[in-house]
């Protein structure tokens, strides 16, 4: 073991002594080009072996192996990160993210201290602030940048990141940074930065503001500019994207090509292409952008491959192409290559194992061999696929019924929420195993918990005269998800609530939940569709409802929708909350203003009540709450999940 960390430690040093070569050479010519490649082996070299890094700046003050073990820990808490929207980040992921970031505070420090890439350390310091959505410590940063490092551009494109919109910024903040960038850039800096400032305008407009009309002006004028070619593909991509956002997708086709044609060895810019020949009815074309795509290395051509695949692997009907399953398997044996861990291709198995069982003529061998190598990997749709297979093609045998119960265990401990009602199904007749009350209670119960409405009904029967032990069950399924990420079990108790499951229904007990919900703002993107959900029912429902708490309940939520629009205003209050409802507000708004109108038809209000009372039938309306870029229609894969 010894020898192996030597090993890797050698290495290591060999990468740190070749960092330190390149900062060199950017100091002595500080262009583009050279900060590029010192960016590049910084990146590549915080992705080598924690030990190994760890031994490097044990043995060593050397400042290049303090950056490279932090920007190692900056790469996990990003990777923990995601890019999705905060909401969405589970409270185990804030963990770690929180645990590295700490980890590569003081690190980043010393490499300051020890005047190696300064810029680079403190860009990363900001980065974490942007993720803890603390401008103000942000800017404290860049003050430091200004002092100590004021001509690293990627320091400047962060704080580009932290005064746009979306992050709690304005345009006047982005324009004031452009004003001063002449003082401490050259000229050729000066003009990428004005690029990713246009870049910035019109992706925020184009998918915040959802004008692309106005968004085209904005990215033309950054293309107007004398950049590098890489930085001109970005802006290429962006208006291709915004162009099919106007359903001109052949030109945006066509502008994707230019961006492939100046970066042909960026996966991502061969996907984008795919996608909107793919939208343009260029089906033949965008099967060639993934396969180049594919040909690649890394995360944009693990997804040209898996896209390659799916392009064959649905009927006609849905995409235009007939069916091919030789091709199919062929694209997603390459995503399966390409895959980045063992669950990524246990699901590009269980892909090619649907392959040859759905498609005639079928080979049932090759499809058991894929769920099965898929399953053992831990994938719980291949086992319950493969289970399901099993009592298809062997539902006499003794022994091919034990090992269903036993795959179906697998994925219902995966969280398969069907294969847990069958393994109660089953457990309950005594097929594939020892007939078990208490086993088949305990999975039905899970299920329950997990949203199957079979076994909410079971659970609720159960439970229909022990209102006390319903409730008590009911507030452990709050519990539940309150520490995690899904809302499945939520929408399960509001809505079990509201139909009566636990004898009357209980508005005042369901709404009640939503209003605890909505009131932890990192959770809110999900909770507006909760509350949204509730709202619908009450609407569709009047006769069941109770008017009068409920109207009070609906204040109430309205106060708590409003208190969030009334921060992205006044930007009091932590940064974090600030910076998000500012991020969300106009979701807040559409909420607000549905409320608004709820409250003043319901019942309890004099006029409202006149209206209903009169007019009556169900309260109808339609608010978009969630807009966003254009998207691929989702396509459902048939399967016996």
């Amino acid at each position: 073991m010894n020898a192996i960390l030597d090993h890797h430690a050698a290495g290591a040093d060999s990468a740190l002594a070749g960092l330190e070569k390149l900062w060199a050479d950017y100091l002595a010519d500080e262009n583009d080009a050279t900060r590029k490649a010192f960016v590049d082996a910084a990146d590549a070299l915080a992705l080598a072996p924690y030990d190994a890094l760890a031994a490097a700046a044990a043995q060593t003050e050397r400042s290049a192996a303090q950056l490279a073990l932090a920007l190692h820990h900056c790469a996990k808490a990003n990777a923990h990160r995601g890019t999705t929207t905060v909401d969405r980040v589970s409270r185990k992921d804030w963990q770690a993210i929180e645990f590295h970031q700490q980890a590569a505070e003081p690190l980043l420090r010393r490499a300051i201290e020890l005047r190696f890439a300064p810029g680079m350390a403190l860009a990363a310091l900001m980065r974490r602030e942007q993720i803890n959505g603390s401008r103000s410590a942000a800017e404290r940063l860049f003050d430091e940048v200004l002092e100590i490092a004021p001509r690293w551009l990627p320091a400047w494109r962060s704080i580009q990141g932290v005064r746009e919109p979306r992050w709690g910024g304005t345009v006047k903040d982005m324009n004031a940074l452009l004003d001063i960038a002449p003082k401490h850039l050259a000229a050729a800096d000066v003009a990428i930065l004005t690029a990713n400032h246009w870049w910035w305008r019109a992706n925020y407009t184009s998918t915040w503001d959802d004008d692309a009309k106005a968004a085209l002006p904005m990215i033309e004028r950054g293309l107007a500019l004398d950049v590098p070619p890489r930085i001109r593909a970005w802006l290429l991509d962006e208006k291709g994207a915004i162009l099919s956002r106007m359903d001109r997708d052949a030109e945006a086709a066509q502008v994707t090509r230019e961006a492939v044609a100046l970066e042909p060895a960026d996966a991502e810019y061969h996907h984008h292409l795919a996608q909107r020949l793919r939208w343009s009815g260029n089906l033949d074309a965008a099967a060639v952008a993934y396969t180049d795509g594919a040909a690649l290395g890394g995360e944009h051509a693990y997804e040209c491959a898996r896209a390659l695949g799916d392009l064959y692997a649905y009927d006609s009907k849905t995409e235009g192409v007939p069916r091919d399953r030789t091709r199919a398997v062929v694209g997603y044996e390459r995503a399966r290559e390409l895959a980045a861990d063992d669950a990524t291709r246990a699901r590009c198995l269980n892909w090619i194992g649907l392959e040859w069982s759905e498609v005639e003529p079928h080979d049932y061998a090759r499809a058991d061999a894929a769920f099965a190598e898929a399953a053992a990997l831990g994938d719980r749709y291949a086992a319950r696929n493969l289970a399901l297979m099993l009592k298809k093609t062997h539902a006499d045998a003794a022994d091919a019924q034990r090992r269903v119960t036993e795959l179906l265990t697998i994925a219902a401990r995966g969280g398969s929420v069907a294969s847990m009602r069958d393994l109660a199904e089953r457990h309950e007749s005594g097929v594939g195993c020892n007939a078990d009350a208490q086993a088949s209670a305990a999975w039905r119960r899970k299920a329950a918990v997990h949203g199957d409405v079979t076994s909410l009904g079971a659970q609720a029967d159960a439970h229909a005269a022990e209102r006390d032990t319903a409730r008590a069950e009911a507030t452990g399924w709050l519990a539940m998800a309150e520490s995690g990420s899904d809302t499945v079990p939520v929408r399960t108790l509001v809505n079990a609530l509201l139909e009566g499951r636990y004898g009357n229904a209980d508005h005042v007990a369901a709404l009640g939940i939503v209003q605890q919900v909505l009131g932890n703002e990192e959770r809110a993107d999900a909770d507006l569709a909760i509350s949204k959900t509730v709202l619908d029912y009450n609407a569709l429902a009047p006769k069941q409802r109770d008017p009068k708490s409920t109207l009070a309940a609906l204040k109430s939520i309205r106060k708590t929708v409003d208190g969030y629009i009334k921060s992205a205003q006044t930007g009091k209050g932590e940064d974090h909350v600030v910076a998000y409802a500012k991020l969300h507000e106009a979701r807040f708004r559409a909420l607000s203003a549905e409320l608004a109108e709820l409250i003043r038809t319901m019942p309890g209000n004099t006029w409202g009540a006149f209206f209903w009372n009169w007019f009556g039938g169900p309260l109808k309306w339609s608010v978009n709450l969630f807009r966003g870029a254009r998207a691929w229609p989702a396509i459902r894969r048939p399967n016996w999940q």
